[in-house]
């Protein structure tokens, strides 16, 4: 429904993957009456998705809910930029875009307004070539690997033993 209100701007939309069949219907549907604009490949196929994380300019996760969340983060490893619900792991990995700052557009009720809205301020700064590339290299030097989770709980586990 976000998508079907923004015809206004310039924009265009894979869908990749499976899930909910009432989801899968609503994106054939919206393919066929903006064929020009959208795609629904309804299928699992990494090589595609690595592709459209590299060749994407925005990756919108809009879950309900999400425990942990690695397409965001695999997003802005390549430097497309995540548009995503306030949950769980996407809160946790995705500091909202304001003043020059953030990594992303985050967006709060699971209402196709709120995702209007992140996605009109996230196209707004599109438009913007030296913002969004900022934003882009932000994104990309994000650090989520092992190595400082782990440096993280090698200080925690010191820190414990001390107060011993």
């Amino acid at each position: 429904a976000a998508l079907s209100r923004l015809v206004d701007l310039p924009w265009q939309f894979i869908l990749l993957g499976t899930g909910d069949e009432t989801l899968e219907a609503t994106a054939r549907s919206l393919a066929a009456a903006h064929p020009e604009r959208v795609r629904s490949v309804q299928r699992f196929d990494p090589a595609i998705s690595r592709r459209l994380y590299g060749g994407s300019d925005i990756l919108i996760v809009p879950s309900r809910y999400e425990p942990c969340g690695l397409s965001q983060l695999m997003a802005m490893r390549y430097g497309s930029i995540p548009v995503v619900r306030a949950t769980g792991g996407l809160r946790d990995t995705v500091a909202p875009y304001a003043d020059g700052r953030g990594t992303g557009f985050v967006f709060g009720p699971p209402q196709s307004e709120a995702l209007e809205s992140a996605l009109r301020q996230a196209l707004a700064l599109h438009r913007d070539p030296p913002a969004w590339q900022a934003l882009q290299v932000r994104a990309m030097a994000q650090d989520y690997g092992w190595g400082r989770s782990a440096g993280a709980y090698r200080d925690f586990y010191r820190r414990t033993a001390q107060v011993q």
